[in-house]
Parts: C-alpha cells; structure tokens; sequence
C-alpha cells in the first residue's frame, strides 16, 4: 500500500500541475478581460495592459474570437483587435457558442451566425442564457411556456 501512494500521489500532482501550466498557458496566448475605466468598457490583457480602450457601454468576454459590446442602448459585435464586425443593432446579445449566439431584437430573441445574419428569426420571448448546447438544442419561450 505504501508503494502505491508513493507512485499514485506524486502522480496525480504531476498531472494536476500540468493541467495548471496548460490552462497558464492557453491564457497567456491571448485570453483578454473587460475592465472598466471612466464609466467605459474595454478590454485588457493578462498583464494589465489595455490593449482595446475603453470606449463602449457595456462589455463581455471574448468567445470564438467575438465579444459582444454595448454602444448606446444597443449591442454588436467586436473581434480581437478591437474592430466592430457585427454593428450594433441588437437589444441584448450574448457570446457566440460554436458559431451561433442568440441576439435580441424587437424584444424577440433570434439566433445569429458570426456575420450578424439572423439563422433563426427573432419570434422568441426568451432563451436559456448560453443560446444552443453541445446537442444543438435551445432552450425557448413562447407564450410564457419553455421548450
């Protein structure tokens, strides 16, 4: 028993802490933070820096390249260099989750692709808060009632 835990328990930490540097790693390749500054929202790197200055309303994390920023009363769409690719004409929107993000519009929620195109029309009352799942299923509401 005693020769187990000297292999096992080593091992576990050496796999643990490998897991840790993988993650300190996909971090530092890139991962960027909304900060807040002066009453505006932009983005930050893992050091600190500002690297797309504050200029927006509202801010949330980048996903698949994306983030969602609010200008004024309505959300759009930046990339990584701080360039609007989606203009902002939505009412809410969320992060995109394998190439779809639900958008709100007209106080009804739709489904967008990466170019802001409407896959699914906006007809919704409300949808879960990640959009579709790994199933490609979405939770929806329509007359009150969830799907």
């Amino acid at each position: 028993m005693i020769k187990i835990k000297r292999i096992v328990f080593p091992l576990i930490h050496l796999i643990f802490f490998t897991m840790l540097l993988m993650a300190a790693g996909q971090d530092q390749n890139g991962k960027l933070y909304p900060v807040r500054q002066h009453g505006k929202w932009g983005f930050i790197n893992r050091e600190g820096k500002i690297v797309i200055t504050p200029r927006f309303d509202g801010a949330e994390e980048f996903t698949e390249g994306l983030a969602p920023v609010r200008i004024g009363n309505k959300y759009g769409y930046i990339n990584r260099s701080g360039k609007i690719v989606i203009p902002p004409r939505f009412d809410h929107a969320i992060q995109f989750y394998k190439g779809i993000a639900a958008a709100v519009f007209n106080r009804k929620v739709g489904f967008i692709d990466r170019t802001g195109k409407f896959l699914i029309k906006p007809r919704f009352e409300r949808t879960g808060y990640s959009g579709f799942g790994d199933e490609g299923l979405a939770m929806i509401s329509i007359g009150g009632k969830f799907g």
